[in-house]
């Protein structure tokens, strides 16, 4: 029997002409999410050292996340997206997130979703349009905090939200996994630091290319139907799996070691500029896709007796090499877009009127050095011309600045922009 996400890809590719490469990244996204923490790979960076608590070991989680970016209606985005909703729907319709949120309402939402069968809290955050969600993340004060937030539930820690009316919110052993999308409109509201912090190193980015066009079917077969009924029956075992802890074998180990140590050296050797700490996440990305290739093999037999040890191949290793091959160029494209940005909205914007912006939506006051990281993110300016645009805002009467020394021991002390009261 072949694996799950070929099975799945081949499946939809007979049903719509989406671009593959979407196909085959909603299957990945299926295993990853259904597999939940239960399904890790053995690793001792990410058990538990300190407090120990339980006796089963923990390790890497599997999750993954994806953005798909193509053009409207060729590109089939929401057509894949709706295919996943409808076999999520039939396995455990509990764990879908809305749309769109804040994040006080993810943390609401999540801590109801903690299962004490599973011992996990798990999500998956789907949407078919998500460029008003990263216009807000953007733009708006009150998401200011979500990006981290995310990150946070990315990496499988758990968060607390006390509030008056409820108590104590709580995100107990998260795990989330993420397949949106959206047109090439999306990495205009991508800034330098949502980089530089890690959030959007988070994801495996996917530019869907046109194929080849298909004519519109009435009706599927009945193999198709039975397929996909097959498929359903699959994904519910290994949603109520019994754990399943993965390793290397002698020869995988070798061959990402190898890889891991060609990514660290190109780091040290290379100036990738945006890209670096994206770069670094390969050999994370890696692990994960090959683990989830080698839980696509499994049968539901092995689900429900699974071994003490599921071993991970150097066949799995390889298959993921080549689906990193496939997206490698996407984080280009993104980061070209946003210099294509970046430079056009330095013909229509002032700098002044730029500076204003920022310090308001921050709250009226901004840092220095928070202020120079956005502008030079934005249109590369540097600290002197900073000086001159302060300056010229200073004597317009339009901001102040104040010198804040944080502490005693603080080698330097910060620099803080205000907006003038009478211009909040």
């Amino acid at each position: 029997m072949s694996d799950f996400i070929s099975r799945y890809t081949k499946l939809l590719s007979k049903i719509t002409d989406a671009p593959k490469i979407f196909i085959e990244a909603s299957a990945i996204c299926l295993v990853s999410t259904f597999a939940g923490r239960k399904c890790f790979f053995m690793s001792a960076i990410d058990d538990r050292l300190f407090n120990r608590q339980q006796a089963e070991p923990q390790g890497k989680n599997l999750n993954v996340w994806f953005i798909a970016i193509g053009k409207s209606r060729i590109s089939r985005k929401s057509t894949v997206i709706a295919k996943m909703e409808e076999i999520i729907d039939a396995v455990d319709p509990n764990i879908k997130l809305p749309v769109d949120f804040t994040p006080e309402r993810l943390v609401s939402i999540m801590s109801e979703k903690y299962s004490r069968e599973r011992d996990e809290t798990r999500a998956i955050w789907i949407n078919d349009e998500v460029s008003g969600f990263f216009e807000d993340l953007k733009k708006k004060r009150y998401m200011s905090s979500a990006d981290v937030l995310l990150c946070h539930l990315y990496d499988g820690r758990g968060h607390i939200r006390s509030t008056l009316a409820r108590g104590d919110e709580i995100i107990k052993k998260p795990y989330l996994t993420v397949f949106v999308a959206s047109t090439e409109i999306l990495p205009k509201f991508f800034d330098e630091i949502m980089i530089r912090q890690g959030f959007l190193n988070r994801f495996l980015y996917l530019y869907g290319e046109y194929e080849e066009w298909k004519p519109l079917r009435r009706t599927l077969s009945q193999d198709e139907v039975e397929e996909a009924k097959s498929l359903e029956e699959w994904l519910k075992a290994l949603n109520q799996s019994s754990v399943i802890m993965l390793d290397f074998n002698a020869e995988a180990w070798k061959f990402y070691q190898e890889f891991e140590r060609k990514i660290d050296e190109k780091i040290r050797s290379e100036n990738l500029g945006l890209k670096e700490g994206y770069f670094g996440n390969y050999p994370d990305f890696l692990l994960k896709l090959a683990c989830i290739h080698r839980i696509s093999r499994m049968s539901i037999e092995e689900f429900e007796n699974p071994p003490p040890i599921t071993v991970v191949g150097v066949s799995d290793l390889k298959w993921a090499f080549d689906f990193l091959r496939k997206v490698d160029s996407s984080f280009d494209k993104v980061l070209e877009i946003m210099k294509r940005t970046f430079l056009e909205d330095r013909k229509h914007v002032s700098l002044e009127e730029e500076v204003l912006r920022l310090i308001k939506i921050n709250g009226g006051a901004i840092t220095r050095k928070d202020l120079l990281m956005k502008l030079h993110s934005r249109f590369g300016i540097k600290a002197e011309d900073l000086d001159r645009v302060i300056t010229n805002l200073e004597n317009l009467g339009e901001i102040e600045k104040d010198i804040v020394r944080r502490s005693s021991t603080a080698r330097r002390p910060t620099i803080v922009y205000r907006l003038k009261i009478d211009n909040q």
